[in-house]
């Protein structure tokens, strides 16, 4: 405001009604055919989402560096002479206020029913006090993989409370750590995600000051998270062949994803909201809102996109995993959620989309889009200029 019109300069553009043709035409398109553009870009993002139903949670970090760090080759020299698991044993620690009973230890460690998967089985070791010992399991398979998270969460868990040897039997190690953080990420999945929803879909009723909207928008941007999940898992899990998705992209992508699509979708829902309030018909309020709000939604979500794409440079699969699901998801809410989605579904529900909140009274709707801009400014109702 300081600055005033010099902002602009050298440029007189801003002099000027901008010319959106693209966004002019797809305005149309949704004017014309809001069914069949609901219907499609809600079909391809099911299609999409489809492919979150074959989602594999990864928690190796070996597997997520380079071929060539010091790391992932020496654990590829170790499971190439010893079993996999030697690079972090399991340890079974037994403990009680007095000493342990070591020929129950002795027998825990022969293992005559020891679960399939366990390698090899070291001597126990006692503390000084004799209260304490440790075993250390070797695993056959790679301890990060989901097949050494199941051994250590259930047969070896359950093997070492059944002993008997100590009052507390504790199982540690990377391994149990793992496991114990898949448990409590699924537990929370279950909790953080609807409540989130739910949080978000009463802030959009406060927003929009209606009831219908927030519906149809939570439900659009969840297609567009699940969407977004779908594509991450059918590039990385299908085409590159990796095991599965970090077991954090899921968080991540939820809160990146939904919050950038509800964003989009209020400043893409306001704008049909003002042409609504002026007396456009639902289809005409569409034209002029995609038309108005499209251009900035689209060129905020491409900015946004290209700067996590700098993450797949990293190497790093976990990162790249990252750059590139964000950067999907980004695109897939700005391009095709709220630009052609929201609009589309607006315009069938009409007036009814801002009950309880808004006393719209509009006209009947009209298959034709809103008159082509001006250098002089926009067309209202009868041709007038709208102010």
């Amino acid at each position: 405001s300081l600055l005033g019109p010099r902002v602009f300069w050298p440029s007189r553009g801003w002099q000027r009604a901008p010319q959106n043709r693209t966004y002019r035409r797809a305005g149309a398109l949704v004017a014309r055919h809001p069914a069949r553009v609901a219907l499609a870009s809600g079909a391809a993002l099911l299609a999409l989402a489809a492919g979150a139903l074959f989602y594999s949670a990864d928690y190796d970090s070996i597997n997520q560096l380079p071929a060539s760090a010091g790391a992932r080759t020496a654990f590829d020299q170790v499971r190439a002479s010893f079993p996999a698991g030697a690079i972090t044993p399991t340890s079974v620690y037994v403990t009680g206020d007095g000493p342990v009973d070591r020929a129950k230890i002795a027998t825990l460690v022969a293992g005559h029913e020891r679960p399939e998967g366990v390698a090899q089985v070291a001597a126990p070791q006692y503390s000084p006090d004799g209260r304490t010992a440790r075993i250390d399991v070797v695993l056959a398979a790679n301890p990060y993989s989901t097949q050494a998270l199941d051994l250590v969460e259930g047969p070896i868990r359950a093997a070492a409370h059944t002993s008997g040897a100590g009052e507390r039997i504790l199982v540690g190690g990377q391994t149990a750590a793992a496991a114990d953080v898949r448990a409590a990420t699924n537990r929370d999945y279950a909790v953080v995600f609807p409540v989130a929803a739910i949080v978000i879909g009463l802030l959009l009723a406060w927003l929009l000051r209606s009831l219908v909207a927030p519906l149809y928008l939570l439900g659009s941007v969840l297609l567009g998270y699940g969407a977004t999940l779908g594509v991450a898992v059918g590039a990385f899990q299908g085409l590159f062949g990796q095991p599965g998705l970090k077991s954090i992209l899921p968080v991540i992508l939820y809160l990146f994803v939904v919050a950038v699509g509800t964003d989009y979708s209020i400043l893409m829902t306001a704008r049909l909201r003002e042409a609504a309030l002026d007396g456009h018909p639902p289809r005409t309020a569409a034209a002029l809102a995609v038309e108005r709000a499209g251009p900035a939604v689209a060129a905020a979500g491409i900015i946004l996109a290209g700067t996590f794409t700098a993450l797949l440079l990293t190497g790093i699969a976990s990162l790249m995993q990252i750059g590139f699901a964000v950067s999907a998801g980004i695109l897939i809410t700005s391009l095709v959620m709220a630009t052609l989605l929201v609009p589309g579904l607006t315009a069938l529900l009409g007036r009814h989309a801002w009950w309880p909140g808004h006393r719209i009274r509009t006209g009947p709707d009209s298959e034709q889009p809103p008159a082509p801009v001006t250098s002089r400014g926009r067309s209202g109702p009868g041709g007038a200029p709208e102010r």
